[in-house]
């Protein structure tokens, strides 16, 4: 996706110069400093079904979301929006498959529960044809 004229990525929310950091599509929309959109007390739920590299799967506070986020986006994640049940998401997709999926719930104008199902089991449809 082409960066908008005010130098992000509206997928990822990335300031082009950060393009291919891992940073850049973990912090989901952030456009200036990380973590900036994310409250100091978000959750962060991953459901890997036993197959991810982010531990412990449920984790809390801005610094401890961050850093999970971080371990799901390994080089090459490329950060899609989408629609995730009827939901406004990002999808995760590496080598042109869907690696994983992240919704987030949004209080007090900033994200506090953020949820990544990376379980391929549950990701087999977005990956199906």
């Amino acid at each position: 996706m082409a960066p908008a004229s005010d130098g992000t990525n509206a997928a990822a929310g990335c300031r082009a110069e950060d393009r291919g950091e891992a940073h850049c599509g973990a912090v989901i929309v952030v456009p200036g400093e990380s973590g900036t959109v994310i409250g100091p007390d978000a959750v962060l739920i991953v459901d890997d079904g036993g197959h991810g590299p982010v531990t412990p799967t449920r984790m809390q506070g801005r610094a401890r979301v961050i850093g999970g986020l971080r371990e799901l986006m390994a080089a090459g994640t490329t950060p899609t929006l989408a629609s995730i049940n009827g939901s406004h998401g990002i999808t995760l997709a590496r080598d042109g498959r869907v690696v994983g999926v992240i919704t987030v719930q949004v209080g007090g104008g900033m994200l506090s529960t953020i949820w990544v199902v990376s379980n391929p089991e549950k990701l087999r449809h977005w990956n199906a044809g």
